[in-house]
């Protein structure tokens, strides 16, 4: 199965010619063209979510926004592909101390946050999965760090092998990387032993960032693929993330 994340930038930013309206439909032709089975994303608000929704209409979306946990704020919608799986459960928590309270912030980050997740099961040869999505706080140090134990200890206790994806505001020599890795793959670091430029930049150039994005799974998955897709449409990028990718499959029974 292939595997994105990808975050779209929150849709009222004031990025003039790099705006929503003008690239919403460079971030949709991404999103096609990279056809993944589960797609996770960032910084996605409601009216970018329904957008995305109507035009990727062979996947189901799951999301909510963090400070109502209905439309209000960001999300961290996933989308899965109907042919592919099937919808066991889903839910949302907040990354804090009280992460079933919606709209919870949490240790000293400046806004809420918010995991989503999913049970699938593959309808190619009925194993299960759960997925999640996030995104760490941008500012907050010991929000990162706690929320990276937050996010491994609901991995760990799922009901199948997890698939992490998100935006996590952190390099891979942080504690927040360690925290994770501990009991996640990182499927790029997997592959490949040398970091590569990273996965975020401004609409000018791409040389700025690091890899902060990342695809982390259960060593239930063996990684076949990983990269970061750096394409630009007519000289422009969808966002100023670029898209993660994976691609992973299930290891045999013993």
């Amino acid at each position: 199965m292939t595997v994105v994340s990808f975050n779209v930038r929150y849709g009222t930013a004031d990025d003039g010619p790099d705006s929503w309206e003008h690239r919403k439909a460079l971030v949709l032709r991404n999103l096609r063209a990279l056809d993944a089975d589960l797609i996770g994303t960032q910084e996605m608000l409601a009216f970018q979510s329904d957008y995305l929704e109507a035009g990727l209409t062979a996947y189901t979306r799951v999301g909510a926004g963090r400070v109502d946990g209905a439309r209000e704020g960001e999300m961290t919608a996933v989308y899965f592909r109907r042919s592919r799986f099937r919808k066991i459960d889903e839910g949302h928590f907040w990354l804090s101390e009280t992460p079933d309270v919606v709209g919870s912030k949490g240790w000293d980050a400046q806004l809420p946050r918010v995991a989503t997740w999913v049970l699938l099961e593959d309808r190619i040869d009925s194993r299960r999965l759960y997925f999640l999505d996030t995104h760490f706080s941008h500012v907050g140090a010991v929000a990162r760090r706690e929320s990276a134990r937050l996010i491994r200890e609901r991995a760990e206790d799922a009901d199948a092998p997890a698939i992490v994806t998100g935006d996590f505001n952190a390099e891979v020599d942080s504690e927040v990387y360690e925290q994770l890795t501990s009991s996640l793959v990182d499927t790029y670091r997997a592959l490949y032993d040398v970091e590569p430029p990273g996965t975020i930049h401004t609409f000018d150039t791409d040389e700025v960032g690091t890899r902060i994005d990342w695809i982390l799974a259960d060593e239930a998955f063996e990684v076949l693929e990983a990269g970061i897709d750096r394409a630009r449409y007519d000289g422009r990028w969808p966002s100023d993330h670029h898209a993660v990718t994976a691609k992973i499959i299930a290891r045999p029974r013993p």
